[in-house]
Formats: C-alpha cells, sequence, structure tokens
C-alpha cells in the first residue's frame, strides 16, 4: 500500500484530528501494518475531519487557525494537497432570534457530508452553536434557522469548550432526519432537514 492511498478493499484510514495540525493513518486489512502520514496544517487546531465517499473520496477539515481563524479544508489525494473551501459559515447578520457571542463564527467544530441522494450538500457545526448547510460542496453557506429559533436558546449555557455545536448526526435511511449536540445544551432532532 502506498503513502496516502487505500489500494484494496479491506484497507483502513483512520483521520486523526489534533491541536497541531491532521494526520492520516493508513492500516492493511489486518490492522497489523499502519503508515502515519501528516501533519496536514501544522501548527492549526483540527477539531474535525470527514472522509466523504460521495464524489471519490474527498476528506473534510474543520481547521481553526490562530491566523486565519475558523475554515473548512479539503484535499480529494487522501492528504497530499489541501485547499480551502470556496466559502466559509459566517453569520451574514446578526438574526434577531439568536444570542450569539457576537456575529462571527469563533469556531468551526464539525463538518459532516450531507446524504448520498443529497451529493453536494455539506454540513457544519460552529462556535457559537449553530448550524450551517452547504448545497454546492462548500462554495456557500447559510444558517439553518429552525435551531436559532427554538424558544429555549437563551437559556444555553456553554460548556467546557464554550457554546458550540460539536456533533452532527445524519439518519442515512430518512434524509430529512439528524441530530445534533450542542455543549452544554443537549442534544436536538429535526426531521424536516433543520426547519424545525
Amino acid at each position: 500500500m502506498s503513502q496516502g492511498s487505500i489500494s484494496r478493499p479491506g484497507d483502513v484510514l483512520v483521520l486523526v484530528g489534533t491541536r497541531k495540525g491532521a494526520f492520516l493513518l493508513n492500516g492493511d486489512g489486518s490492522r497489523r501494518n499502519w503508515r502515519l502520514s501528516g501533519p496536514f496544517n501544522p501548527g492549526t487546531d483540527v477539531f474535525h475531519l470527514v472522509y466523504d465517499a460521495r464524489s471519490g473520496g474527498t476528506i473534510f477539515s474543520a481547521s481553526n487557525s490562530m491566523w486565519f481563524g475558523p475554515q473548512v479544508e479539503y484535499s480529494r489525494d487522501l492528504g497530499k494537497t489541501w485547499e480551502q473551501a470556496g466559502g466559509q459559515p459566517r453569520f451574514t447578520d446578526k438574526p434577531e432570534y439568536a444570542e450569539h457571542d457576537g456575529a462571527t463564527v469563533g469556531r468551526i467544530w464539525h463538518v459532516e457530508p450531507g446524504p448520498e441522494s443529497q451529493p453536494s450538500t455539506l454540513y457544519a457545526g460552529v462556535q457559537p452553536a449553530a448550524l450551517f448547510k452547504s448545497t454546492d460542496y462548500g462554495k456557500t453557506w447559510r444558517e439553518v434557522e429552525g435551531l436559532g429559533k427554538l424558544p429555549s436558546r437563551n437559556q444555553w449555557m456553554p460548556g467546557f469548550g464554550g457554546l458550540c455545536l460539536h456533533s452532527i448526526a445524519l439518519d442515512r435511511q430518512t434524509p430529512e432526519r439528524m441530530w445534533v449536540g450542542i455543549s452544554a445544551a443537549g442534544v436536538f432532532c429535526t426531521e424536516d432537514g433543520g426547519e424545525n
């Protein structure tokens, strides 16, 4: 197996985000032989990495740079080269319904590929706690406002990492259903793609 590639069925790819950048571990089917590559984006806090098999294999990174700020990055060659997504999750205007800690995204915590039936959809969880959606593979993003309109929002309290949306879980059988985890507000479910 060559570095940076998965060459046989059964090979394993482990994605590791750290405060020192991203690392990839390639293992063979026996899980006895591993090859480490990285760090990618050294010196950047990488909060989450995910492999998206929908378009031939893309790795997405929730990167938070001290210099360049929070950004979604991607690699189409298993880490050899990285690019910024065309756009980044940003609050356009401070919504009346949300008590954001300012009108800027402080960190990106999670990137999640959409369902198979929506091949260009991505989701991003950010701090302050909000969910963003892209339908053009990261070129543009919009906030999923249904979450921000929850009546309990003004009672959400930050956890140790701040008030952040750190986890996104999609129901692969029902594309409009998903769960998000917010520290320390709890877990929230939508059955209609985030409208409610």
